[in-house]
């Protein structure tokens, strides 16, 4: 009942991730970040404590790269 679900803790990641552009940047300004793998656990009936996302940050702006990596 202790134990850290880091599946949960991504998901919640991506998800506030995935708002930093719908919400702070100028919808004209073009900016996509996308998860294209997510990698956790060994076994279905064991929370997993360690999860390693992959994805890129694109932009056409170098300011609003700057803006999404603060």
């Amino acid at each position: 009942h202790e134990g850290v679900d880091a599946i949960v803790i991504a998901s919640y990641l991506v998800t506030a991730l995935q708002s930093i552009v719908s919400r702070n940047i100028d919808p004209t300004d073009s900016a996509v970040i996308s998860f294209g793998k997510i990698e956790g656990g060994h076994k279905g009936n064991i929370i997993c404590d360690e999860v390693k996302l992959t994805g890129t940050l694109r932009t056409l702006n170098e300011d609003t790269r700057h803006l999404i990596k603060e």
